[in-house]
C-alpha cells in the first residue's frame, strides 16, 4: 500500500494524475461493485476489492516508472538553459 501511495503522489506531482485517478475509479469500483453485488460478498467484497486495487495499482505504477516517460517532462526551467540563451 505503501508504494501505491508513493508513486501516486509523485505522478500527481509529474503532471501524471490521470492515471491514479483512472485505476482508482476504474480498479476500485469495478472490482467493489463486482465483489459486493454481483458475489455477494458485502463489505467482506469491498476490502477484498480495496486490497486488490492496491496490489493492481502498485504493478501499474511500477510499470509506468520503470517506463521512464515521467523523464520527458520539465516542470521547471532550469537557470543553467536561461544563461546560456541570453
Amino acid at each position: 500500500m505503501k508504494i501505491t501511495l508513493v508513486l501516486s503522489v509523485v505522478w500527481n506531482g509529474a503532471v501524471f494524475a490521470v492515471t491514479p485517478m483512472i485505476t482508482t475509479i476504474g480498479v476500485r469500483l469495478l472490482f467493489s461493485i463486482l465483489f459486493a453485488m454481483v458475489f455477494h460478498l458485502g463489505v467482506i467484497g469491498v476490502a477484498a476489492a480495496m486490497c486488490l486495487d492496491w496490489c493492481i495499482r502498485a504493478v501499474i505504477f511500477y510499470l509506468r516508472f520503470q517506463s521512464g516517460t515521467w523523464k520527458q517532462y520539465q516542470l521547471i526551467e532550469l537557470e543553467n538553459e536561461t544563461e546560456d540563451e541570453e
